[in-house]
């Protein structure tokens, strides 16, 4: 996307390319192996939380290897990506953290365990996925690490307040990241040891929703564009120069999902490489609907790998190259662009080409961290129950999965 600098596209992890500004950070702190940022009390002084809501895991008293003195990254922000909550700071020195939900809306305090891989739907409940990485530019980092074992505890998620969490005797391994950006352990890797390593930041607010039920049937025109709201009628055109109308399964019962993508996310085309191999080869609406009854899917093409516009012959040779329908794919690119309110801060927009004309029947939640960026990746998800085309769930909405939102859609 034009003036963003990709900093990571983590498939398994965030099932996003997380954009972020070319601004440097403030000067590195390397003088301490303890991080805090802002200027609210430390995370170490947060009471622990209380039993009950603390799973019982193991947790380790040490670990192995040098002691590693992790420069400070600078203020971080959290993002709500792909189901999980992701915390990302720094350019030189970059730190990712994420954490699932289990299912719920926002991570509840208690101890977490970590994985070192993130599967399609965000399936660990309840865990945290890190990595920390050093002398970082746009093409990559000299140095990679995995968090593999130690003590996570998340104190506190609050909504428009702080999002507080502390590691503790963190076991670090080397990694290397593989062709689809998923970093993986070195064989027999250098082992360091992170003694302290916490986060105190601005936690997003909660998003807001419809303030009154749906509309039974479909709304032609709509009445909104968050969560709850019947949403408008939209056609695009699909591979073929077909048109393709939002509302062509109203009143159909199930769910359809909106999968946003362009051709040079390499998250997107592991999703999508998946979805083929798991549908026998081929991927179309049809046996979307066989493997699982209800379930329905739209591919929107955005860009090509150059960020340009999509034509029509570039999208059939993006369907027929990835074995999925050319009539499942259609392209979303506006012309003007469309211009997207965020959520925040309040009376901030972002003039949307690629994906201008769903967005401009459905907000796809920015919160945008600086002017111009609109603090979002690809692929974005969205799924909207067919009887009525109501707005049900988008992978920057809340912490549930996709998954979640179609068992509670579709008939088990």
């Amino acid at each position: 996307m034009q003036r963003l600098r990709v900093l990571f596209c983590a498939a398994l992890l965030l099932h996003a390319c997380t954009a972020t500004s070319d601004s440097a950070p403030a000067a590195l702190d390397s003088t301490s192996d303890t991080q805090t940022h802002d200027t609210s009390p430390d995370v170490a002084d947060v009471p622990s939380p209380d039993a009950a809501s603390a799973p019982d895991l193991p947790v380790a008293q040490t670990c192995e290897g040098e002691p590693l003195v992790f420069p400070d990254p600078g203020p971080g922000q959290v993002f709500l990506l792909g189901g999980s909550f992701a915390y990302v700071a720094g350019t030189e020195a970059l730190v990712q953290i994420s954490v699932t939900a289990g299912g719920t809306a926002y991570p509840e305090p208690g101890i977490y365990p970590l994985v070192t891989a993130w599967d399609d739907e965000g399936a660990a409940p309840k865990a945290v996925f890190a990595a920390f990485e050093t002398n970082c530019t746009l093409f990559g980092c000299d140095s990679s690490y995995l968090a593999v074992d130690g003590t996570v505890t998340v104190h506190e998620y609050t909504p428009g307040g702080r999002f507080r969490l502390s590691m503790t005797n963190v076991q670090l391994v080397e990694a290397m990241r593989e062709e689809d950006y998923n970093p993986q352990p070195v064989p027999n890797g250098e082992r360091l040891c992170l003694t302290s390593f916490a986060i105190d930041e601005a936690a997003p607010a909660a998003n807001p929703v419809a303030p009154s039920p749906p509309e039974p049937t479909c709304v032609t025109e709509g009445n909104g564009q968050l969560v709850g709201h019947n949403i408008a009628d939209v056609t695009w055109t699909n591979c073929l120069g077909e048109p393709v109308a939002l509302h062509a399964t109203c009143g159909e019962p199930g769910a359809l999902e909106l999968f946003a993508t362009t051709g040079w996310c390499q998250a997107c085309e592991v999703w999508l490489a998946d979805m083929v191999e798991e549908h026998g080869g081929t991927l179309s609406r049809q046996r979307v609907g066989e493997q699982r009854p209800g379930r329905d899917l739209l591919i929107l093409l955005g860009e090509t790998q150059y960020g340009a516009p999509p034509t029509q012959d570039y999208c059939l040779a993006y369907a027929e190259a990835k074995n999925i329908d050319p009539t499942m794919v259609v392209i979303d690119s506006s012309d003007p662009p469309t211009n997207v309110p965020a959520i925040e801060p309040e009376g901030w927009s972002y003039d949307a080409v690629a994906f201008g004309t769903v967005w401009s029947v459905m907000n796809p939640f920015f919160h945008m961290p600086a002017p111009d960026q609109p603090g979002y990746g690809v692929p974005w998800r969205a799924i909207l129950n067919r009887s009525n085309m109501a707005y049900a769930w988008s992978d920057m909405f809340d912490g549930r999965t996709a998954e979640d939102v179609y068992d509670a859609l579709l008939p088990p």
